[in-house]
């Protein structure tokens, strides 16, 4: 029975075909996450890119409205499962995921499936993504209580952007905050700098992490750590790689 890239050909063969279709336009970039405390990398991101090293974003977001960000998401799980199954990376993978990828009873079922099966537990993460609402939260919040089950580490994408507010990070058993860009970037605003101590002392009781993404220069590091932020992630930390570096130090 032949098996490639883990899509078995022969009840899965229309499915293959179509996530083929949906990456051969892209390329898969990783960007590390830094702790701040003692500069080592704390875990990468996986992001797809176009071939030109260009955001796919708005591709995505097609892909979330005509039903197929699911297969997309499944491959993306894999990828990232497989690299670290295969020592290809020491490090955690973060993979995002989209809201409506959820919907789907069977990429459910796959995820749990593939979590369990993992050989080095521990090292797959997973990010909601804001860009679709989450239409049934009982449903996903017993999802990730059993992938946390199998240390699937859960976190919240872009806080403040689309979807993802106060209410949802509440709702949810996460175990990462990582705050949208539109807060990172404005921490001079004093309503946006009370949200954000607002997020970290939630975090902080409930025993969450808060990840500050889209760090571009010294003054927003700066800011960030002098909040406790405790992981960074942004161009001026580290660039979207096409190959992870493992045991990767923060050099500025």
């Amino acid at each position: 029975m032949l098996v490639i890239n883990n899509f078995n050909l022969d009840s899965d063969a229309a499915e293959y075909d179509i996530v083929r279709c949906l990456l051969v336009n892209y390329k898969r970039y990783f960007q590390p996450i830094f702790d701040l405390e003692d500069n080592s990398t704390h875990h990468y991101e996986l992001l797809l890119r176009k071939k030109d090293g260009s955001s796919a974003f708005s591709d995505i977001i097609e892909m979330e409205k005509n039903g197929l960000i699911h297969l997309l998401d499944k491959a993306n799980i894999m990828h990232a499962i497989n690299m670290v199954d295969k020592k290809e990376s020491s490090i955690p993978i973060a993979v995002n995921i989209s809201a409506k990828s959820f919907e789907n009873d069977a990429f459910c079922n796959f995820i749990v499936r593939s979590a369990s099966r993992m050989k080095h537990k521990g090292k797959l993460y997973i990010e909601l993504t804001e860009t679709c609402q989450v239409k049934n939260v009982e449903k996903l919040n017993k999802l990730f209580i059993q992938l946390k089950k199998y240390d699937v580490f859960i976190a919240a994408d872009d806080f403040s952007s689309g979807y993802m507010d106060e209410k949802s990070i509440m709702t949810l058993p996460f175990d990462n905050v990582k705050l949208d860009i539109s807060l990172v970037q404005d921490l001079d605003n004093p309503k946006k700098r009370t949200r954000v101590k607002n997020i970290l002392k939630y975090a902080k009781d409930n025993g969450i992490s808060v990840t500050a993404e889209c760090i571009e220069n010294k003054k927003m590091l700066d800011q960030v750590n002098n909040l406790g932020v405790k992981l960074g992630q942004g161009y001026y930390l580290g660039m979207p790689q096409p190959k992870i570096k493992n045991n990767k130090i923060l050099e500025l």
